[in-house]
């Protein structure tokens, strides 16, 4: 199942079996991202979307009626949407409301739907939560212990909200992608709420550039740890690349770094994805954002946090069978078991050929 998302619209596809053909389920409006997600308690596609007309909203297969979402959820000033779906059916939506990006709140509601289609909320309406400096781009993981969620977050901030890089002289690209936070909560309250820096904030050392800690991916494995995968510059090491390329930081439950690793068997540009199968072993893929040149890797993770990389599959040919006009490199995407999805033994993934087609694949793991 895909969900596609552009121009306004989303469209859910379903493909029945190995060699069954696609065909539109539901289809609906969204002013933004749209997450579609697997209830394994129902066996029931849900989507949730901040809706063109009537604010955040929820989608349910197979009829996709839409609910909206409770909730003074603002248009004004509100965005960077987020959303998943806990192995208990609960499913936590979270907006990022801003007055600017130094003054800015977590909106959140979770809930579950019931096998006759009802919701019921853990709260009346949607809570708010006063965080300070922007973090989005969340990776959201409701259950991950009994009525709490877990948000891994990115820094994402003006610079003009940042006292170091303002009082720096700072005069580069606005937006700063420079850390990784998590938080935590209850579905009910915010009683219990908590932060810890995953990935710490780097301080400019130029008026220029920025160094970057750009997340992504993340998820949680099968011991509660938190991996969270980002691309790294730094220009404070004079451009000799020390500092430069992929790492993984392994966390505990409650988002504090246990071990920071730098991928130095990977070239230092395009994107990775770590993920655990379900034979609890972890796999990480490497791809250049430009042609569809991928691979995937073994990921070794020893008791004490330390990480390698086994043997790597080049895989490149799979989708560049299939090209018919173009590979469009940016849109080339794989998903695997986050926020309670059942983690299974293969990963789908997803890209587009720049003639508008799109191809579907699945790698079964070994």
């Amino acid at each position: 199942m895909q969900v596609l998302s552009d121009s306004g619209t989303w469209q859910v596809w379903k493909k029945v079996g190995d060699n069954g053909s696609w065909s539109m389920e539901g289809s609906g409006s969204t002013r933004d991202d749209a997450f579609l997600m697997r209830d394994a308690t129902t066996d029931k596609a849900i989507l949730v979307a901040d809706d063109q007309n009537s604010y955040a909203s929820a989608w349910v297969s197979p009829n996709y009626n839409k609910t909206p979402l409770p909730g003074n959820w603002g248009r004004v000033g509100s965005d960077y949407s987020g959303a998943g779906i806990g192995s208990d059916g609960t499913v936590c939506y979270k907006q990022s409301r801003e007055v600017n990006t130094a003054n800015t709140y977590t909106q959140i509601l979770c809930g579950k739907n019931s096998a006759n289609g009802t919701w019921s909320w853990s709260t009346p309406t949607m809570a708010e939560k006063a965080i300070g400096l922007r973090h989005s781009y969340d990776y959201v993981f409701p259950n991950t212990s009994p009525g709490m969620y877990t948000l891994v977050s990115q820094l994402d901030a003006s610079f003009h909200d940042i006292s170091d890089y303002s009082l720096a002289g700072y005069s580069g690209f606005e937006y700063i992608f420079n850390g990784v936070d998590t938080y935590r909560s209850s579905y009910n309250s915010f009683s219990n709420w908590s932060h810890a820096v995953t990935a710490p904030y780097l301080a400019p050392v130029n008026t220029s550039t920025a160094p970057e800690i750009r997340m992504w991916d993340a998820f949680i494995d099968n011991q509660g740890r938190i991996f969270s995968s980002q691309h790294r510059a730094d220009d404070r090491d004079n451009n000799s690349g020390a500092h430069v390329g992929f790492y993984t930081t392994i966390a505990d439950s409650n988002g504090n770094p246990i071990v920071q690793h730098k991928w130095t068997e990977l070239p230092a540009y395009g994107r990775i994805s770590a993920f655990q199968d379900g034979a609890g072993k972890y796999w990480l893929i490497w791809d250049n954002q430009s042609d569809i040149t991928f691979m995937i890797y073994p990921m070794n993770v020893n008791s004490d946090g330390s990480m390698s990389l086994g043997k790597g599959v080049d895989l490149s040919s799979v989708p560049k069978q299939a090209n018919v006009g173009g590979i469009g490199g940016s849109l080339l995407y794989f998903t695997s078991a986050r926020g309670g999805n059942p983690i299974l033994n293969y990963v789908d993934g997803v890209f587009m050929t720049t003639n508008n087609q799109y191809y579907y694949m699945r790698l079964r793991l070994p």
